[in-house]
């Protein structure tokens, strides 16, 4: 008698909704070109980007402002526990709101442990306003940046 062994692989779960910051007003969020925030092919697809984890997305609705030389550079450190954004040309902008909007998955892949992208627009189930002034204790400026944005307030 032989026995076989079968294999089981597990698949991380797909969340019931996700999450997509962005300081525009939208009332459908459409595929656009990513810039990305490093090198990887997953930041720079023609997308919607979500987020399963709320915090990294209530970034993406912060405005930065560009520096005197109109660039704008910044970067995050991210875990569940600390947020940290890191702003090397540019400023903060306090005096605009931004939204974060929660979206369902059904259309979403995850394309990295927390970052989703769907091809396809996403009309938003919910829309928080987020106050940048609530988030200024995640923000900090590197030194060696070409300058404070045109923001300063």
């Amino acid at each position: 008698m032989s026995i076989k062994l079968l294999e089981f692989v597990e698949e991380a779960s797909k969340p019931p909704f996700l999450y997509h910051g962005s300081p525009h007003k939208l009332d459908l969020i459409v595929p656009n070109q990513a810039r990305g925030l490093g090198n990887q092919v997953n930041n720079r697809l023609n997308s919607v980007y979500a987020s399963d984890e709320r915090n990294y997305a209530i970034m993406f609705a912060l405005n930065i402002f560009p520096n005197h030389q109109g660039e704008r550079t910044w970067s995050i450190s991210w875990t569940p526990e600390l947020m940290e954004v890191v702003i090397t040309n540019g400023k903060l902008d306090l005096t605009t709101e931004g939204y974060l909007y929660r979206l369902p998955a059904d259309t979403f892949r995850q394309v990295e442990h927390f970052q989703w992208v769907s091809d396809v627009p996403v009309k938003p189930l919910e829309c928080q306003i987020i106050r940048p002034k609530d988030h200024l204790h995640w923000i900090k400026y590197k030194a060696g940046g070409r300058g404070q944005g045109a923001g300063s307030r």
